[in-house]
């Protein structure tokens, strides 16, 4: 599954977006989302977002991916 999220948001519009995808996917699937690897670039919003709604439940490995 992949989430595009634009760039120049806030660490408040990621956190929300991926945490409707992981409500969304419980409410699809009856099992809680697993993730271990998500790919960013180096917004410091982005990685807080990820760590803030993912981390508690997964060992989140960080892909840097820079766009040139």
């Amino acid at each position: 599954m992949a989430i595009f999220i634009v760039s120049q948001q806030h660490q408040e519009h990621h956190s929300e977006v991926l945490a409707m995808l992981r409500e969304i996917y419980v409410a699809v699937t009856s099992k809680p989302l697993r993730v271990h690897y998500v790919m960013g670039d180096a917004d410091a919003a982005q990685w807080n977002a990820v760590h803030e709604v993912f981390s508690p439940d997964n060992d989140i490995v960080f892909l840097m991916c820079y766009f040139m």
